[in-house]
């Protein structure tokens, strides 16, 4: 019920609020990770990608096994131009879920600001 509520209070723009009762959410609950994953989209929507990232990476770390966490911690990294430790993320990703495009693909905009340019190629979509 309070994720409910925290995703109410966004939309009607009380954004402090509900960054407030995800928080509150996350400290009950430490393994529902889509606690984790609205908060960090509410922080990447705020532009506040390093708490944005502290967030997934928090989640991550109460949640190890998690690739949905794993995944989008990357996708922030790559936004925050931390490319070589997006890398080390979506390639385990990738080698897990190896048929999502969207993995694939912001493995090879990683590479490719990187300059690696045939990784890149093997990875971006066409």
């Amino acid at each position: 019920m309070k994720m409910h509520k925290a995703v109410e209070l966004y939309k009607a723009g009380q954004v402090e609020e509900s960054i407030h009762r995800l928080q509150e959410v996350i400290q009950e609950r430490p393994d529902f990770n889509a606690a984790y994953h609205t908060l960090a989209t509410v922080f990447f929507n705020q532009r506040r990608l390093p708490e944005a990232i502290r967030t997934l990476d928090e989640g991550l770390g109460h949640n190890p096994g998690s690739l949905s966490l794993m995944a989008y911690l990357g996708i922030m990294k790559v936004a925050n131009k931390e490319y070589d430790d997006a890398i080390i993320l979506l390639q385990d990703v990738v080698a897990k879920e190896k048929y999502c495009a969207d993995y694939n693909n912001y493995l090879g905009v990683a590479y490719q600001e990187k300059g690696e340019l045939d990784k890149a190629r093997h990875f971006l979509l066409e």
